[in-house]
């Protein structure tokens, strides 16, 4: 997946794949679920959460 990533004084995107998924009850507003991530390029985790919305807009 393609994610954006902030740093102390840069704000990229990079490619990251899943490492984990803590599965939430989605709701009205969509997937409340939280992923670890690894970012390919540095090899950093991070746990973040993405808004995706019933009618396909991706938000987070």
């Amino acid at each position: 997946m393609l994610l954006h990533q902030e740093k102390d004084d840069q704000a990229r995107h990079y490619d990251a794949h899943v490492l984990e998924i803590q599965r939430r009850m989605h709701d009205i507003r969509g997937c409340r679920c939280i992923f670890l991530v690894r970012y390919n390029h540095d090899e950093s985790e991070a746990s973040i959460s993405i808004l995706l919305y019933l009618h396909g807009i991706l938000v987070g």
